[in-house]
């Protein structure tokens, strides 16, 4: 269905791929943090806190974004629809 695709890809698929890589990041830099601080966390349910924050954050954001170019696509669908019919009038 056209309305199950971001970016042309299935909603779900996207959010999987998405989901991994930011989680992937995530766990990486709390490695990072971790290294950079003796091996010890700076505060506790570090390895909890960082990943779930990156992943809300990127929901955040990849829905912000979202919005936006719906609301984009919007203000100029009343501009390309007469010039659709203009153009098949020719």
């Amino acid at each position: 269905h056209p309305l199950n695709k971001i970016f042309g890809i299935d909603k779900i698929v996207f959010g999987a791929a998405v989901g991994t890589v930011i989680f992937l990041l995530a766990n990486w830099l709390h490695l990072y943090l971790k290294k950079k601080n003796n091996g010890k966390s700076f505060f506790p349910y570090q390895r909890v806190v960082v990943p779930v924050v990156a992943l809300i954050l990127t929901s955040l954001l990849l829905y912000l974004l979202l919005c936006a170019v719906v609301l984009i696509a919007a203000s100029v669908a009343p501009i390309l629809v007469p010039l659709e019919s203009l153009i098949h009038q020719i």
